[in-house]
């Protein structure tokens, strides 16, 4: 049986980027025309140019629209200097005095929970915001916000946003904005069913430099347990074409919106990178519930399997530290560089890196990528069931592939020691995408060798 749907939240993460000044007028007309005025931003939107998300949907903002924003994301986000100026920027890129939901963007372990709570308050109490949203939060640290508040007297968050769609279940004890509905469109088979990588150009799993969240989505999603569930999808579907479901997304959307853990009272941000696809949205809302037999199959494809390579997202996010030492990377205008994401400290994966001479150090130039990659495939090799060594190794080239910035651009005050190999610490964007990379393939000694090699012992020029 169904549930009254949840409402759509028109995510602006893509203006900026996709959505420019030419081109968002369109948008957002037709968003009027059908009565939604509720926009979801953040300070850190979108990744690529942090801040134009705001700038952009202020310039177009209605004064009967809802707009929520977030806390930009770096170390100590959430310390009260940081969090008035971050506000304070966020109000006057969008023309705005306040917002309907302030969001904490992730967790912040450097600074105590009770000055977190203490200072969302004193912000609230000033009147800059209405509602306190928590985002990227594990149920633990939901908690833990929570008590600490409420032992305070401080204002409690109403609001959680999370990932939820067919991989991703979990909900909250509050009201619950789902973001990612179709896993960055991975819910549409287009990785799955892609023939070959010529196909994925333009779209979210590309990978090419600059293409951060395309990046993120393959570490999240891009697994052989996901891509089985989109298959079995697939099939199903297949089979219920005749009664309008038209496509693995349009399915994977009506059972989000009427038959999954979400309420009425809860949200779904919608983010389209094009017209069409909003027209999409607001025809698989207009279908309704998807016959009973399909929404119970899908139902079932949330197997124990499923659930468990989806706790990262939604049980264990990573708390992000203060910057490691060796992070000297201040180059703002690389589209790679985020100075204020930290990586993990210390190095998880180079903890036990070995001494030199590496088995597969190599004195090809990281300029000479081909080079690299020959190198790396020849000496090289692990077992993995759906990935051969090739495939994986031309991932962490096409990851390494963002640090050709030279150093001079990257490096604009002098390093602490003379560099005479290449160390992924300084890049710390990179070297996080990586991290999680290796750490999905799991910790076998030859991933860990072969990683040590490409980021301790590569020498450039």
């Amino acid at each position: 049986m169904s549930s009254p749907a949840p409402q759509y939240v028109i995510g602006t993460q893509g203006f900026g980027a996709q959505w420019t000044a030419a081109n968002v007028s369109a948008l957002v007309d037709r968003i009027e025309a059908e009565g939604l005025q509720h926009f979801d931003t953040a300070a850190l939107y979108p990744p690529t140019n942090p801040g134009a998300s705001e700038k952009l949907l202020g310039s177009v903002r209605k004064s009967d629209f809802t707009i929520d924003t977030k806390i930009l994301f770096r170390p100590e986000a959430l310390r009260k200097d940081q969090m008035e100026e971050s506000l304070r920027q966020s109000l006057k890129s969008l023309g705005v005095t306040k917002v309907t939901t302030l969001y904490a963007h992730t967790p912040d372990p450097a600074t105590p929970i009770a000055d977190q709570a203490a200072n969302f308050d004193h912000l609230h109490r000033a009147g800059y915001f209405e509602q306190l949203g928590l985002c990227n939060y594990s149920p633990a640290d939901l908690t833990a916000y929570i008590e600490a508040a409420k032992s305070a007297g401080y204002i409690l968050p109403t609001i959680y946003q999370g990932q939820y769609n067919l991989f991703c279940r979990d909900t909250a004890s509050i009201t619950f904005v789902a973001n990612s509905p179709l896993a960055g469109g991975f819910a549409t088979g287009k990785l799955t069913f892609a023939p070959n990588v010529e196909q994925l150009k333009g779209t979210r799993f590309e990978a090419a430099e600059g293409n951060i969240m395309g990046f993120l989505y393959r570490m999240w999603y891009d697994k052989p347990v996901f891509h089985d569930a989109v298959r079995e999808l697939a099939a199903a579907v297949g089979r219920f074409e005749s009664q309008g479901v038209s496509s693995l997304g349009q399915a994977a959307a009506r059972w989000l919106l009427f038959h999954s853990a979400l309420q009425s009272t809860d949200l779904v941000i919608i983010g389209p990178s094009k017209l069409s696809q909003f027209e999409e949205y607001l025809a698989t809302r207009e279908a309704g519930p998807l016959p009973e037999e399909l929404a119970k199959q899908i139902d079932g494809l949330y197997t124990e399997e499923v659930r468990q390579a989806a706790a990262p997202l939604v049980q264990h996010l990573p708390p992000f530290t203060l910057h490691h030492p060796n992070n000297h990377n201040h180059n703002s205008k690389h589209p790679f560089n985020f100075p204020n994401i930290p990586i993990p400290h210390p190095p998880l994966f180079l903890l036990s890196c070995p001494p030199n001479p590496h088995p597969y150090a190599t004195k090809a130039p990281l300029g000479d990528l081909p080079a690299l990659h020959t190198h790396l495939t020849s000496h090289a090799s692990f077992s993995h069931p759906t990935t051969d060594t090739k495939t994986f190794i031309t991932y962490l080239i096409q990851t390494l592939n963002t640090l050709r910035t030279p150093l001079a651009q990257r490096f604009p005050r002098p390093l602490p020691r003379k560099p005479t190999a290449l160390d992924l610490t300084h890049f710390p964007t990179a070297y996080k995408l990586l991290f999680h990379r290796i750490n999905e393939f799991g910790r076998s000694p030859s991933i860990s060798d072969l990683v040590v090699g490409i980021v301790r012992i590569t020498t450039f020029t």
